[in-house]
């Protein structure tokens, strides 16, 4: 099971996320839900980099990804709120290989 944890301070907003596992839906390279996971998450961490011009801690290895670190601007909301939205849309319909959780920091 690939776990999402979604940081966020008090006032609600995201400070990060971290990204733990796989899905095990089928082998490696033909699993569509680690796909979009890591399609999703790597985007985002993309858009915080090139599009807010944000530089975020990043920690990449196989089945990990953490993105923390960095200033929260409206575009920064915008990138990953919209990311959150993706995961939580793909756990509603495999939520035996994936688990969004927010968790207050």
């Amino acid at each position: 099971m690939i776990k999402v944890h979604i940081f966020r301070g008090g006032s609600g907003e995201i400070t990060g996320f971290r990204v733990n596992g796989h899905a095990g839906l089928a082998e490696s390279g033909n699993d569509v839900v680690c796909a979009a996971v890591s399609a999703l998450t790597q985007t985002a961490v993309l858009g915080l980099k090139e599009v807010a011009r944000v530089n975020p801690k990043i920690d990449i290895a196989p089945g990990r990804l953490c993105c923390e670190r960095f200033r929260t601007t409206p575009s920064t909301r915008i990138i990953l709120e919209t990311m959150v939205l993706g995961l939580k849309n793909i756990e509603q319909g495999y939520s035996s290989y994936l688990l969004v959780e927010d968790k207050e920091v």
